[in-house]
């Protein structure tokens, strides 16, 4: 219980500690214009968002590629990474993309039917759609992002 007590005092001293400190992974990309974007200095190797561009951007597929949590693509990159043109490009490819991810209305129904009627064909139904969805997904993504 001892250490249990001082394991958690110490948490929050950590917690509090961090609090203090401002964010300086993320910085606000004050200025509207791009003339400074990528520029840093020797002193200062912190990742901001003018800076961000320069560097790699996952896209991660969160979900278990079911029927009840399909695939999908988040939105989550920083705010002023992109310039308003590629955003808007970055920003449809995921919408087109999660459109594709999820699981069609006949297919719900395929699957719900056969799980009702015949229930142990349905998990071979269910392993080829989600086959059918990994393949078209890359697919698509070699096709749109060749090496």
């Amino acid at each position: 219980m001892i250490i249990f007590v001082g394991l958690s005092k110490r948490a929050t001293v950590i917690a509090d500690y961090i609090k203090s400190h401002p964010e300086t992974l993320y910085e606000a990309w004050e200025s509207n214009d791009e003339k400074g974007r990528g520029k840093t200095t020797d002193e200062d190797f912190s990742l901001s968002d003018q800076t961000i561009w320069c560097h790699t951007h996952r896209m991660y597929l969160i979900g278990f590629n079911s029927i009840k949590y399909p695939w999908f693509i988040p939105k989550d990159f920083p705010r002023d990474a992109l310039n308003k043109q590629y955003r808007e490009k970055l920003l449809n490819f995921i919408d087109d993309y999660n459109t594709k991810l999820k699981f069609t209305f006949c297919e719900k129904w395929i699957f719900v039917i056969i799980k009702i009627f015949y229930a142990p064909l349905a998990k071979t139904v269910h392993q080829h759609f989600r086959q059918k969805k990994f393949k078209s997904m890359s697919q698509a993504l070699y096709m749109s992002f060749p090496p």
